[in-house]
């Protein structure tokens, strides 16, 4: 389960894809050494053939000379960088053809639709705060207030998230605004019993709710995006279209029609996440190309055996990975 998992999320990446397979020939073999089934088939090598790749699958590292290791627990991250290794292996071999997209010049276009002019939300009433450094309440119709302290990098907010996503995509016409003083904060903050959070979380979320999709200013449709590190997203709210996103975006820049096209995420949501990457900022500057590696393309998926042997297997005309 947890391979066909991170399967899926890997093929979602790129223009090809892998299946997990019970028998037959297949390109990589996965074997669990940390058991017995596993090193007996390990050492007899059974089912495969001398194109096939073996991959030494244990908790505790090779334990003798091996070209391919995949740690466990198996990770999203651990088993593409092991796929994205055997193909530059194939690769160097020529026994691989991978297509690569180098992004081309074109005459400068901005991104079709109205901006998304931050001065204008949630957004730029806190970053003018942070920017100030000073205790701030915000108040948003009948919601309880938030307050943000610059100084110790927290706010401070009691109600629901969905309050909160409500609040930092409002414009900033409708949003009450009062400096109070440090004591006074610690004092209502103390009184309402009101935990803090990250600041970076509430720039991250007024970026993402307040843009709504909508492109900041200055993108282009030739603009490349890459993420400088892979986000907190311990603190920064989240969900599955995000880590697809955040994984896509940190292996390689990418223009935005290609980043929907590898990732599936709505172009709404992937215009939000971007603005939220730039706004905390994740964003790399000044990108020139990107070069986007493609895996083996595979028809259908099927489901893996109990087996210590898992094997992948791309299906297509072309020589498999």
């Amino acid at each position: 389960m947890a391979l066909r998992s991170l399967l899926d999320l890997i093929n979602s990446q790129a223009h090809e894809g892998w299946r997990l397979m019970e028998e037959g020939q297949a390109n990589v073999v996965l074997f669990d050494v940390d058991t017995k089934a596993g090193w007996a088939a390990w050492n007899t090598n059974q089912g495969l053939t001398q194109k096939s790749i073996r991959v030494w699958c244990s908790r505790r590292g090779p334990t003798e000379a091996v070209k391919y290791y995949l740690k466990k627990p198996y990770r999203y991250r651990h088993l593409a960088d092991l796929l994205a290794m055997v193909g530059q292996s194939q690769k160097k071999a020529g026994e691989v053809a991978f297509p690569s997209a180098a992004i081309k010049s074109k005459p400068r276009k901005r991104l079709a639709g109205p901006s998304f002019e931050p001065a204008k939300y949630f957004l730029g009433l806190l970053l003018s705060a942070i920017e100030e450094k000073r205790s701030v309440r915000f108040q948003y119709q009948d919601s309880a207030p938030l307050y943000v302290e610059p100084a110790g990098w927290e706010y401070f907010y009691p109600d629901s998230e969905r309050a909160l996503r409500r609040l930092c995509g409002s414009v900033s016409s409708c949003i009450q605004v009062e400096s109070i003083t440090k004591d006074l904060l610690v004092q209502q903050v103390a009184q309402d019993g009101i935990k803090s959070c990250s600041l970076q979380s509430l720039i991250w979320l007024a970026a993402f709710e307040g843009s709504a999709g909508r492109p900041l200013p200055g993108w282009r449709e030739e603009g490349l995006f890459k993420l400088k590190q892979w986000p907190n997203l311990g603190v920064l709210q989240h969900d599955l279209d995000e880590m697809r996103l955040a994984a896509f975006m940190t292996k390689q820049a990418a223009t935005l029609v290609s980043i929907l096209t590898h990732t599936g995420v709505a172009k709404r949501k992937a215009v939000s996440f971007i603005n939220a990457c730039y706004a905390v900022g994740l964003l790399e500057k000044n990108i020139e190309i990107a070069s986007i590696s493609a895996l083996a393309t595979a028809n259908q998926k099927q489901g893996g055996s109990h087996s210590p042997a898992h094997r992948l297997r791309s299906s297509g005309e072309k020589k498999p990975l």
